[in-house]
């Protein structure tokens, strides 16, 4: 039998909006930000670079749809259709 490591997940809080996790690889070199909107109408979501990222600006690549979207003024804002899902790799912007 293979043992698969388990990935570490962290929950960032109950909304009634939206479904969001963090997944770390287990060798802490790649994290994903998962985001879902659960409810039938477009959301705003907004959360500060630095509570995901540990920098004041990141820039992240939707790994569903290959749409890149980048922090700015040390905030991350995306606007979520209806039911829509993103998985967004993140790093760290180089020239900060």
């Amino acid at each position: 039998m293979k043992v698969i490591p388990v990935l570490s997940i962290t929950w960032l809080g109950p909304t009634p909006l939206y479904f969001t996790i963090v997944r770390t690889s287990v060798d802490k070199k790649e994290r994903i930000l998962a985001i879902t909107n659960i409810v039938d109408k477009v959301q705003e979501f907004r959360i500060e670079a630095k509570e995901i990222g540990g920098q004041k600006e990141i820039t992240c690549r939707d790994i569903l749809s290959g749409k890149d979207f980048e922090s700015t003024g040390g905030m991350l804002s995306l606007r979520l259709e209806p039911y829509e899902v993103l998985w967004l790799k993140y790093g760290f912007l180089a020239h900060l």
